[in-house]
């Protein structure tokens, strides 16, 4: 099949109904495949840097409105045609779009400061993330401690999926002091952190606590 020609005839501000907030929209045409064969055409929009990429199945149509592009990034937009069988042309010619604006940056809950006793953890502590660009499955989550001696950067571990996430903090073995723990979230064009203190006070008896064991190998 031959590869679609695209083009961008309008860009708007327009605000959805029943969706309560402003949107970004491109009115987008292209002209048809002269190859019989085809039977419709699926519109993508990829945002540059990102693994972003959305695919609208338009039907048998040649322009449509593109809604939930995002200021302050560059949009990618891309048409190919297919036939009775799902098989897709080449893509047609990319056409990219820049909104003024700032993108928006992922976002991430507060989590409260926490006293535990020694030799304990605390956690799983819930953190809920989102995004206005990826899916919160595929957003990373990452952690600093600003004392590695009290908690190494290691024993903080994220637990949940999508936009329900956890963190479970363990302490050094029989350590006690404060830590700053910082916890960030990252799409991978913004990121968006968030700070709770965290100390353990070997005068804090804690419901949850952990002890080493050393292993012995024996043959039966």
């Amino acid at each position: 099949m031959e590869r679609v020609r695209l083009f961008v005839v309008a860009l708007a501000l327009v605000c959805l109904e029943g969706v309560g907030r402003a949107e970004l929209a491109a009115g987008s045409q292209w002209d048809p495949s002269p190859d019989t064969n085809v039977v419709g055409y699926v519109l993508y929009h990829q945002v540059i840097g990102t693994s972003y990429l959305r695919a609208i199945d338009v039907g048998n149509q040649t322009s449509t409105t593109l809604t939930q592009l995002v200021s302050g990034v560059t949009n990618v937009i891309f048409v190919t045609a297919y036939d009775a069988d799902h098989i897709e042309s080449e893509p047609s010619t990319l056409v990219e779009t820049n909104f003024p604006g700032t993108y928006p940056p992922p976002t991430l809950s507060a989590v409260a400061d926490q006293v535990i006793g020694t030799n304990s953890s605390a956690g799983p502590l819930s953190v809920t993330i989102d995004d206005a660009l990826l899916d919160p499955a595929n957003l990373t989550l990452s952690a600093v401690s600003s004392n590695p001696t009290l908690i190494p950067n290691g024993n903080i571990v994220f637990g949940g999926f999508g936009s329900n996430r956890t963190v479970t903090v363990i302490p050094a073995l029989n350590s006690a002091g404060s830590t700053l723990i910082t916890l960030t979230v990252a799409d991978g064009l913004a990121s968006a952190s968030a700070s709770f203190l965290l100390t353990v006070d070997p005068s804090v008896t804690s419901a949850v606590s952990y002890l080493r064991f050393e292993g012995e190998s024996a043959t039966l």
